[in-house]
C-alpha cells in the first residue's frame, strides 16, 4: 500500500522526495528509495522522470 501511494505521488506531483516518504509513512528518503527501487527497478527520481516523459 505504501509503495502504491508513493508511486501515485511520484507520477502525479512534484512533491519533494522527503515529503513523499513522510506522506507514505516511510519516514526517510532512503527508505523510499529502497522500496521504490525494489518494486519498480529504478530510483524514485528516475521513476518520476520516466513516467513524466512517457506518452
Amino acid at each position: 500500500m505504501r509503495v502504491e501511494a508513493a508511486r501515485r505521488l511520484l507520477e502525479s506531483t512534484d512533491i519533494p522526495l522527503g515529503r513523499v516518504a513522510a506522506l507514505c509513512g516511510l519516514g526517510t528518503v532512503e527508505a523510499l528509495r529502497r522500496v521504490v527501487r525494489r518494486r519498480t527497478g529504478s530510483a524514485p527520481e528516475a521513476y518520476r522522470r520516466s513516467y513524466r516523459t512517457a506518452p
